[in-house]
């Protein structure tokens, strides 16, 4: 009697094991993350909500991005993120590292209601200037898993951003019409806090 209920405890004890296993020891998974970095390129904190997609050590996540501060002048402000991390490591651990690949597109408007230039300073002259920002950056980061699907993480990285920068000037007097603008590149860091959940 005692060895065939062995079997039977054996796989109650199995069952219940499964039943209480975290659900971030699941192979596949999609999840929902929240991060806020600070990006040299833009000066400035810039926020993301973003969705995520984990299948063994691999994670992919994307959002908008976008920001919080309420200006007179800035409008237009949106962008999108795109991140791939490789955990080295177990996603199950409470701390583990991983790499990650981050490529993200931010614009931003600005609009000055109006200004006199040097040459002719009775014009008024309305100025608008569109920037566009594309970043790309390589770096490590840190994960702390608080509870089950529930972690915190933070990063660092470096890389590229080229900027595309337009300037338009309007005015009543025609000769202080024109535009300016030019395409450039400079290193970028990049930092962020994640806060994340793995269903």
């Amino acid at each position: 009697m005692k060895q065939a209920l062995l079997p039977i405890l054996l796989f109650l004890f199995s069952v219940f094991s499964f039943a209480q296993s975290d659900s971030i020891s699941k192979v596949h998974s999609f999840g929902v993350a929240a991060n806020t970095s600070l990006n040299t390129y833009y000066g400035g904190l810039l926020n993301a909500i973003l969705a995520t997609y984990s299948n063994g050590n691999h994670q992919i996540e994307i959002g908008p991005k976008f920001n919080f501060e309420s200006s007179k002048y800035y409008k237009n402000r949106f962008g999108a993120e795109l991140n791939y991390k490789y955990f080295p490591n177990s996603l199950t651990q409470r701390f583990t590292p991983f790499l990650q690949l981050n490529t993200e597109f931010y614009n931003s408007k600005r609009e000055d209601e109006s200004m006199q230039p040097y040459e002719n300073p009775t014009d008024l002259v309305a100025r608008k200037v569109t920037r566009r920002y594309y970043a790309f950056h390589a770096g490590y980061g840190i994960q702390f898993r608080l509870y089950k699907g529930l972690y915190i993480s933070t990063d660092v990285g470096l890389g590229l951003v080229y900027e595309d920068y337009d300037k338009v000037y309007t005015s009543a007097n025609p000769d202080l019409n024109h535009t300016e603008g030019y395409f450039h590149q400079s290193l970028s860091f990049r930092t962020a806090l994640t806060l994340g959940y793995r269903f």
